[in-house]
């Protein structure tokens, strides 16, 4: 290893005014990245030249190069060199530990690197190392400085090897069994004696030195004998008045109180030392903001200690009674707290609080004491979600504490709604809401939008517990309070007022909450055109701020979605509007996303079916439209933007029925034959925007779009794409639904080439990567559109164009059945093969006729046994369902809900094939008893044949089938 080397990528990497080659500066830093694995059998070498550098940065990679060498190399030591890595580290730190223990971050490196070692080499290599920990503080004239370092490792050994996070893998796990097992033979004691020195001594020496004691101990007592620390439990609980080592002391109370122990004992000690005294006690200066942090962390923690034994304590315990008025005074200790500003504080205490206000609901009788507390919650509820001054709105890049407090305010109304969910306690949230919006229609110039925003944003939030039992917002108290609502003017502002976001945080949610509510509108309507103008006007859509833009056409859209039926005399208005708002859009004069105008192209869309308006009329809004995203396709090269202008128009034409359309099925069916050309410029990622056009256009006209759902197919089949052939089957399965009859022609046309195209890709072997998960789509959506149209029409696949393939078809179907990447496919094919055995067999059972066809279903004579035209499908058909019937049987996975639904389906398969084929019961009883030996065919023959008379119903049949051919 060439030191000079490294000094000089040391310096290249460290000093930016060095060099500004940015590739020198990467070259350097991958030199020094593959030094400790090419290079470690030269670790002494480290170790003497970290001896004689002056660089700090040298010193720094060193330490890091010598723990990287531990980490990864260690197994590629010699037993010699394991032991003697550790000895020499030691002796290291002996004459060095003037230049490593005083520099914080030497200290953690150094330290990090012991902790490797003990947790490779421990104790087989280096078996002593607490004893020669011990032995440099006891005789050490340094005896400070390596209790620091002791206490150091001890930090790392708990990050590194102790805590369960850092378990990832079983060898994780068994390492730090083995450290564990082996320290608690005698180290551990060694480290809690030197840390009971140092909590004796603590008027004595340095603060940091006491809390790295503290911390220590808190640390070993999660897998010690809690026994060990009883010396040490009295001067801790001191310490938590001792305003210098409270937060460490605090926590390590704690970890004595989550140690396992009895119920009745861990209660017994928390009065016994009366911590919530203490806890109260504790002077939190306005600066003390990491402490009130600690304090609100701990008494939430305590908090759910206790609550777990109280929900957990037998009803005739001795204790229930002391840990009820212990639970009482940590809530009350809570509550105290969520008075105070520190948002990350109101964290802590607003989950406890919470997890309390859910046990208060499961009280049958709620005492007045606790009424009190939940009144209390109620109103800080309301005065904590109050955004504070410095509370920035932007858009993106929130500062961390305002990321916090959103957190915050989504738990302070999740306990808000909490509350309200105890009996009683509604009618006084509510009257405390209506309060609030009394103070503002009265100051509602003086006051900020923050304190306006607040009981909006409440009221918003408590819709869905009021919705629950007053969907119809048809209660008088719940009006009242909406009409106080829309007694005040929310979107009012002064004539020469600046758009603000602090004011458009207002109006957006006033308008999510009047969408929310907006069943009370059905009744008194009166208020509609206020909000619907201010949501289209410079105080939503076209306000400067993007959020609030966005917002109201969300919000717009859902509002004339609640109240359509009371909209007729404004649906002009809204169009209007809705026009003028498109061709702003489109002139660059709105804030609004692509995504915002598809909601203002299905406001229009709403408004064309839900007002009546005349087809032909209809017919000439979709032509504007239609050019007007047309003519802009024509201008745009671009594959996301012709996606986006694509989605208008489905947007558009989404809510239409045919009557609406019935005008207009020549623009419609132009339309998908225009959108045909950009499918096929963008042939090799089909747009599925234009497959969902033509979808709905099908819905609309129906078989007149025929000829266009043909060239797409074929469009797809040309470009021969795995992506198209996907596509292909999902646009042929929904033809198949809307057309039926018509639809059949279509899939006798194709499906010869659809199932050679098919054979042509290669199965996936697993289902976890995306181009596998891709691959297992197109043969999905294969199995569904044969399903599909066999359920319309059972014998498409034994005549034409199909039956030339049918036997390929039923391997195909075999060979899927095995396959584990999918277990769907055996469902879907059983319902295939039971469809059509139904059919062929002309089967008019009850049982039957219900279970594989529905009751809409039409059971016909096919006549297909006996027909030479079907014969040999016929035969092949019977011999290959057989055998895929008994081939699942084979594979079941009792474990599986899927497999076990496919042991009944393929029962009823059989029930079918013993209904059709005489000869088959012989097969039947052979298969059966093999795979099931003990078996009692007699019974199940009995079963099967009561079954198929009607004496035995579906639900009794499926319970015997499962309670035969699954055990428990």
């Amino acid at each position: 290893m060439d030191f000079s080397n490294v000094e000089k990528a040391i310096e290249i990497i460290s000093n930016p005014m060095a060099h500004t080659d940015p590739e020198m500066k990467t070259q350097a830093n991958e030199y020094l990245i593959e030094i400790p694995r090419a290079h470690y059998a030269e670790w002494k070498n480290l170790f003497a030249y970290l001896g004689e550098t002056t660089s700090d940065h040298t010193k720094f990679w060193i330490l890091q190069a010598l723990s990287e060498i531990v980490k990864d190399c260690w197994l590629g030591l010699n037993t010699g060199d394991k032991s003697e890595f550790g000895a020499i580290a030691f002796e290291f730190l002996k004459h060095n530990y003037n230049s490593i223990i005083p520099v914080h971050h030497f200290c953690q490196k150094y330290s990090y690197l012991f902790a490797m070692i003990i947790k490779l080499g421990y104790p087989d290599s280096c078996s002593n190392v607490f004893d020669q920990l011990e032995t440099m503080v006891k005789e050490s004239e340094e005896s400070l400085s390596f209790l620091k370092f002791t206490f150091a490792v001890m930090k790392q050994i708990n990050s590194e090897i102790v805590e369960r996070e850092s378990y990832t893998t079983n060898d994780d796990l068994q390492m730090a069994t083995r450290v564990k097992d082996a320290m608690r033979l005698g180290d551990v004691t060694k480290i809690i004696n030197l840390a009971q020195i140092v909590l004796e001594k603590f008027d004595q020496l340095p603060k940091e030195l006491v809390i790295g004691a503290i911390d220590t101990l808190k640390d070993l007592i999660d897998w010690n004998d809690l026994a060990l620390f009883e010396p040490a439990f009295e001067i801790i609980t001191n310490f938590c008045e001792n305003k210098d080592f409270q937060q460490s002391a605090l926590y390590c109370f704690y970890a004595f109180m989550k140690k396992g122990m009895d119920p009745s004992v861990k209660i017994k000690v928390i009065k016994d030392i009366n911590i919530v005294t203490k806890i109260k006690s504790i002077t939190l200066d306005s600066d003390d903001l990491e402490l009130c942090q600690t304090v609100c962390d701990i008494i939430k923690k305590m908090g759910f200690l206790i609550l777990e034994i109280v929900e957990t304590a037998p009803s005739d315990s001795d204790y229930q009674d002391d840990a009820q008025g212990l639970l009482l005074e940590l809530l009350l200790l809570n509550v105290m707290f969520l008075e105070c500003d520190d948002v990350k504080s109101l964290q802590y205490v607003a989950q406890f609080v919470n997890a309390m206000v859910l046990y208060i609901k499961k009280l049958q009788e709620l005492p007045d004491q606790l009424a009190e507390i939940v009144f209390k919650i109620q109103d800080l509820c309301i005065q904590k979600c109050e955004y504070p001054d410095w509370f920035s709105f932007e858009e993106k890049d929130l500062s961390e504490d305002e990321e916090i407090f959103n957190i915050l305010r989504c738990d302070l109304s999740n306990l808000f709604r909490n509350t309200i969910a105890i009996p009683g306690m509604k009618e006084r949230a509510l009257k405390k809401i209506d309060e609030r919006l009394d103070i503002i229609k009265e100051n509602f110039a003086s006051m900020t939008p923050n304190q306006i925003e607040c009981p909006l944003f409440l009221l918003g939030e408590v819709y869905d517990i009021i919705s629950r039992e007053d969907n119809s917002i048809s209660n008088p108290v719940h009006q009242a309070i909406c009409s106080k609502l829309l007694s005040i003017d929310f979107l009012s502002t002064e004539s020469n007022e600046e758009p603000s976001k602090e004011k458009a945080v207002v109006y957006a949610i006033f308008y999510e909450v009047c969408v929310k509510y907006g069943s009370y509108f059905i009744h008194f309507p009166e208020a509609i055109p206020h909000i619907i103008g201010g949501m289209m006007s410079e105080k939503g859509i076209l306000h400067p701020w993007k959020v609030l833009s966005s917002k109201s056409c969300y919000y717009l859209l859902r509002f004339i979605c609640r109240v359509k039926d009371k909209l007729t005399d404004y649906a002009e208005l809204i169009y209007t509007n809705s026009r003028k708002i498109i061709e702003m859009y489109e002139e660059g004069k709105t804030n609004l996303y692509p995504r915002d105008i598809e909601n203002v192209y299905e406001i229009i869309g709403n408004m064309l079916e839900n007002f009546q308006m005349p087809p032909e009329e209809i017919k000439k809004i979709l032509s504007y439209y239609f050019e007007l995203i047309w003519n802009k396709m024509n201008n745009t090269t671009v594959l996301q933007g012709n996606i986006e202008l694509i989605r208008r128009m489905n947007f558009l034409i989404k809510s239409l029925k045919p009557r609406s359309a019935s005008a207009s099925q020549d623009i419609l069916k132009g339309m998908s034959e225009n959108l045909l050309t950009v499918f096929q410029a963008y042939i090799n990622s089909p747009i599925n925007d234009c497959i969902v056009f033509v979808q709905k256009t099908l819905t609309l006209i129906g078989v007149e779009m025929f000829d266009n759902i043909n060239n797409y197919i074929e469009a797809m089949l040309a470009a021969n794409t795995q992506i198209g052939l996907d596509s292909c089957f999902k646009l042929m399965t929904f033809v198949i639904i809307e057309l039926e009859e018509q639809s059949f022609e279509l899939f006798d046309k194709h499906i010869v080439t659809f199932f050679d195209r098919l054979g042509k890709l290669e199965f996936p072997e697993e289902n976890k990567s995306d181009e596998s998960k891709d691959k297992l789509s197109v043969f999905v959506n294969f199995i569904k559109m044969i399903n599909s149209c066999v359920h319309k029409n059972p014998i498409i696949l034994i005549s034409g164009n199909s039956g030339a393939i049918f036997e390929s078809l039923m391997q195909f179907f075999a060979f899927l059945t095995t396959q584990s990447v999918h277990k769907n496919f055996r469902k879907e094919i059983l319902h295939i093969l039971r469809t059509m055995l139904t059919e062929f067999s002309g089967c008019t059972l009850d049982p039957i006729k219900n279970i594989h066809l529905g009751n809409k279903s039409k059971i016909e004579e096919r006549k297909i046994v006996g027909n030479p035209d079907y014969e040999t499908n016929y035969d092949t058909f019977i011999k290959i369902s057989s055998e895929i019937s008994f081939e699942i049987f084979n594979h079941i996975d009792i474990k599986d809900p899927i497999d076990i639904n496919c042991v009944y389906l393929t029962s009823l398969l059989h029930v079918l094939l013993l209904h059709n084929i005489p000869s088959f019961s012989e097969i039947y009883q052979s298969k059966i008893t093999k795979i099931h030996p003990s078996l009692d065919f007699t019974d199940l023959a009995t079963k099967i044949t009561l079954f198929l008379d009607g004496k035995l119903k579906v639900p009794d049949f499926k319970q015997y089938i499962r309670s035969v051919f699954i055990p428990k």
